[in-house]
């Protein structure tokens, strides 16, 4: 496994976000699919050690992150894009990109062609030099997926990465996806609300609600889970639904 989480919980006051999560996330493309305030964010989130669980334990590549050391070396790993990212108004596209990729430390002499490859990957070399402010809303969100790919991170996170993008900008990032887990042989876990982006990903897939996992396997699998009796246009959107009502009755 290229991550898990065991015993993972976290929330404010109160009222938990994630409960005794225990999670197992593999090597490839991951699907991290729930309705608003399942957790999704709060998982990725903790994964990309932006937040510190308030009980469990994390394990990034067979090391556990136990202390600071280790989750400054982890942070070296992860390329990650939250919904709402930062940036200098004033940046070109590859001045944000390569500051990331410092950022995360991308070794010096691979920094230019790193940037330069990752602007390349999402479309955006004929604007590399324009600044960020000018961008649009789906440029802008294809600069923090480049952002996030820079030096080829051997895991990256993705929260809502194809959201203002158009159709046809959404079938590039499928094939960007594709093509980047086959070449670091990591993992990328994306967060998602468009069920058809998983489906065509045919990946894993894990279902959050309630701040726990009510499904993990393959796309197939939680397609299996479909019948008439669900809302949905496709198997896989039944499923989906059909795993989330099986633990409201349970629950």
């Amino acid at each position: 496994m290229m991550m898990s989480l065991a015993g993972v919980t976290f929330g404010y006051g109160d009222e938990p976000l994630l409960s005794s999560l225990d999670l197992d996330i593999p090597h490839g493309i991951v699907g991290l699919l729930g309705a608003n305030g399942a957790g999704k964010t709060t998982l990725l989130k903790i994964l990309a050690t932006v937040l510190k669980p308030q009980a469990g334990t994390i394990t990034v590549a067979g090391r556990e992150l136990t202390d600071f050391a280790a989750v400054r070396s982890a942070r070296g790993e992860i390329g990650y894009l939250p919904q709402d990212f930062g940036y200098f108004r004033g940046f070109s596209v590859l001045d944000f990109v390569s500051y990331c990729g410092w950022l995360r430390g991308v070794p010096s002499g691979r920094l230019a062609e790193s940037t330069t490859q990752a602007v390349d990957a999402v479309n955006l070399s004929h604007c590399a030099d324009t600044r960020m402010r000018k961008l649009s809303g789906g440029m802008l969100r294809r600069a923090g997926i480049a952002s996030a790919i820079v030096g080829d991170p051997p895991v990256v996170l993705l929260d809502e990465p194809t959201v203002g993008l158009d159709p046809e900008q959404r079938l590039d990032f499928r094939e960007l996806i594709g093509s980047l887990s086959t070449r670091t042989g990591g993992c990328i876990v994306l967060s998602t609300h468009l069920v058809e982006d998983i489906a065509a990903l045919d990946e894993h897939v894990v279902v959050l609600d309630g701040g726990e996992v009510c499904f993990s396997g393959r796309a197939a699998e939680l397609a299996e889970n479909s019948s008439d009796d669900h809302r949905g246009d496709t198997p896989i959107e039944r499923g989906y639904v059909a795993v989330r009502r099986k633990r409201a009755v349970s629950s």
